[in-house]
């Protein structure tokens, strides 16, 4: 059965998560090297200091993740990619959600193409297969095989509430932060972040203040990424799958 393909099928969602809300990446079904986030020459540099209680690199975090859990509604193109070893994998979703964990997941390119998702925040993933099976929803564990990435990653680990609470966790270390056109970024270390991963880069959109990207390295190489494109803010989303 297509829908039973292994591992990836769903890889690094957000909820829409994010973030990897993100408005910068070129063609995400070619990422092959996966080069590392670094702000551009034209970057303003900002080195947190900590004095007096008063950090604005941890209040522009905190205010990313409360205005993403008041929004009413959102829909974005969701490019992603991870790798593990050798392997690698990438793909284009539609996403449509409601915050905190309501997300609803098209996959328009990769594994398990013309697949429909949704999860409601619970412990299931319901699951609608492409083609003769498409009339047939099945209900999947978080962690199925069918429904986690190759990282080994589940849905409620890589939605964008669950990044963005990763990147608001007291325990991460901001290594830097900079302005550069149109975005805020930040980089973290931490314990809290996804398994195998020993830093975290953040665009936020100095617009809208959501995430336009979200990427981690192992310390060498970058081994996931969201980025988000043509996001939008609005009610009207459909979470029927």
């Amino acid at each position: 059965m297509r829908w039973t393909s292994p591992t990836a099928i769903l890889l690094a969602t957000l909820g829409l998560v994010t973030t990897h809300l993100t408005a910068c990446g070129g063609d995400s079904g070619t990422l092959p090297d996966a080069p590392r986030a670094t702000p551009t020459p034209e970057a303003t540099p900002y080195t947190p200091s900590g004095e007096q209680g008063s950090d604005p690199v941890r209040a522009l975090i905190m205010q990313a993740r409360s205005t993403f859990a008041t929004l009413p509604g959102y829909k974005t193109e969701l490019d992603f990619y991870q790798k593990y070893g050798n392997q690698t994998a990438s793909g284009i979703y539609d996403v449509q959600g409601k915050p905190p964990r309501r997300i609803r997941i098209d996959i328009r390119q990769g594994t398990g193409q013309g697949t429909k998702l949704y999860w409601d925040g619970g412990p299931k993933v319901h699951v609608r297969p492409d083609g003769l099976l498409g009339a047939i929803t099945v209900d999947l564990d978080l962690k199925d095989d069918r429904v986690v990435s190759i990282r080994g990653y589940a849905i409620n680990q890589t939605d964008l509430g669950n990044l963005l609470d990763l990147l608001a966790d007291p325990r991460g270390k901001v290594l830097n932060a900079a302005h550069v056109t149109g975005a805020y970024w930040i980089r973290i270390s931490g314990p809290q972040l996804l398994k195998g991963c020993q830093d975290m880069t953040v665009a936020i959109n100095d617009r809208t203040l959501l995430p336009d990207r979200m990427e981690m390295t192992d310390g060498r190489e970058t081994v996931f990424r969201i980025v988000l494109k043509n996001a939008k803010i609005t009610p009207d989303v459909s979470l029927d799958i």
